[in-house]
Formats: C-alpha cells, sequence, structure tokens
C-alpha cells in the first residue's frame, strides 16, 4: 500500500467529520485575525515602558516571531486535540480492528496517522507565511527581499512547533485511548512541566538545564517576542531564559523523534 493510499483512506475517514472541519476552520480564521485583535490590546511603548515601539511586532523581521507566537498558542488550543482525535476516534469506533480485518498491517495505520499529522502541520504552516508576509507587507515601510525573509529558520521553527505539539498530544491519545481523558493528560502535562522545572531551579539546583524539556523546546522555537527582544526578563533569573535558536531546533527535533518511537512501540504492543 503506497503513501497515496494511506492518506486517501485517512481522507475518507475523516472529510466528514464535523469536529475536525470545526476546528480547522476556527484555527484558519483566528490565525489571521487574531493578531490585529491584540494590535488595540497592546499598549503603546509610552503605556508599557518598553523601550522600542510595539509596531515592530507587525513589521518585517519581528512579525515572524510574533505571529508563530500566536500560532504556537492556537496549536495547542486547537491542532493537538485533532491529533488526539484522529486516533480516539477510530478507537471509540472500532475502525482501527476493522482496518486491521481489511488488510492493513499496524505499521500502515500507524503511518497513516503521522501522514495525517505531517499533513495538517504543512497547512498550518503555509498558512502562518501566508499571514506573516501579508502583515509584514502592510506593516512594513520599503518591505525589501532582505526584510522579507529575515526569517532566522522561522518557518522551519514553527513547523517543528506544530509538530512536536502535535505528536506529543498523538502520544497520550495512544496510551490512554479515549479522548477526554488523553485531552485533560495532555493539558496537565503543560502546567505539570514547567512546575517540575522551576521547583527543581529554585529548590535543587539553578540550571539552564531546565530549559530541556518537551514543551519548553517547543515553545521556545517561537517565544514571546519580548523576552527574544532581551526585555521583560526577570531580573532574578542568572542564565538566558530562551534556548538559543539552534539549541531548540536541535532538543526539539530529537524530541520528537523520542515522542514518535515512544508512540510507535506502545501502538505496535497493545490491543488493537
Amino acid at each position: 500500500m503506497t503513501i497515496k493510499d494511506l492518506i486517501k483512506i485517512e481522507y475518507l475517514k475523516f472529510n466528514k467529520s464535523a469536529v475536525i472541519r470545526l476546528l480547522l476552520l476556527i484555527f484558519a480564521i483566528l490565525f489571521p485575525l487574531i493578531i490585529f485583535a491584540l494590535k488595540k490590546a497592546i499598549p503603546s511603548s509610552e503605556q508599557s515602558g518598553l523601550p522600542f515601539s510595539t509596531d515592530i511586532f507587525y513589521e518585517f523581521p519581528t512579525v515572524w516571531d510574533y505571529q508563530g507566537y500566536i500560532g504556537s498558542w492556537l496549536i495547542f488550543v486547537f491542532l493537538s486535540f485533532l491529533a488526539i482525535h484522529i486516533f480516539c476516534a477510530e478507537v471509540a469506533n472500532k475502525t482501527l480492528r476493522q482496518s486491521i480485518i481489511n488488510g492493513m498491517t499496524r505499521k500502515q495505520i500507524f503511518l497513516s496517522k503521522m501522514l495525517t499529522i505531517l499533513i495538517i502541520c504543512t497547512i498550518a504552516t503555509l498558512l502562518y507565511f501566508i499571514t506573516g508576509a501579508a502583515i509584514g507587507l502592510g506593516h512594513t515601510p520599503n518591505p525589501g527581499f532582505e526584510k522579507v525573509f529575515d526569517q532566522n529558520w522561522a518557518t522551519l521553527r514553527f513547523f517543528l512547533s506544530c509538530l512536536g505539539h502535535l505528536s506529543l498530544a498523538f502520544l497520550f491519545a495512544v496510551w490512554i485511548r479515549r479522548a477526554g481523558i488523553a485531552l485533560f493528560v495532555f493539558l496537565g502535562y503543560s502546567i505539570i512541566e514547567p512546575a517540575i522545572r522551576w521547583g527543581f531551579y529554585w529548590q535543587v539546583y539553578k540550571t539552564k538545564a531546565i530549559l530541556f524539556f518537551p514543551l519548553n523546546s517547543f515553545e521556545d522555537l517561537m517565544p514571546f517576542p519580548p523576552y527574544k527582544l532581551g526585555e521583560a526578563i526577570p531580573d532574578n533569573i542568572d542564565f538566558p531564559l530562551l534556548l538559543t535558536t539552534t539549541e531548540a531546533i536541535v532538543s526539539s527535533t530529537i524530541f520528537i523523534i523520542l515522542i514518535i518511537s515512544l508512540a510507535y512501540r506502545s501502538f505496535m504492543k497493545k490491543d488493537i
């Protein structure tokens, strides 16, 4: 069975899913619009006390990071649930078992799910590039080629952020197999991980190693722009609050490979 066949099967399974259509629609609508809604809510440089104008968030090259930061939250809220839904819905409907009866292997089923996640991440990244470029072109005075494409690997970073969040959510889905509980655990982990990191930092040993955790690595791919600009960083932190671009890309890639490997091993061992 070819990759094209696997993608076609997944499409036939979920193309009429109201849940998937709704979440994708909300994501597609909010992604380009929410940045303008926040523009009115963000105080000016005089009000905020920041040493730079907040207009730069909408100009090249900063718009890539700002749009990516907003997109990472939308990914976490909306798209991560898709990764849980495409697996748990099949468990609930017993279509995984039916797929085995119809002749698919476990490897093909797992590959079809990962292909679906990759397609979702690719579509989200394409939307990110289009909206970021449109916003930047509309706000940057005299945008030149160098300014527009001064991304510092932003498109790759956004794709990895998307793939990382969805892969982690998919891992919990494979482990737990019930959508509601898997989503609850996934959201719970997003609270537990920072608590463990900073509890270790303040109570055991102050080290930059606390930044090398899965969710933090994914988040530092597209961090809060003022942090990246060197502002709004607490004075009592005696090391860089963010991973460097290279550190975030490398650590995220390693975690994604590890997470997908764990999901694969779990899926191959558990009953369908």
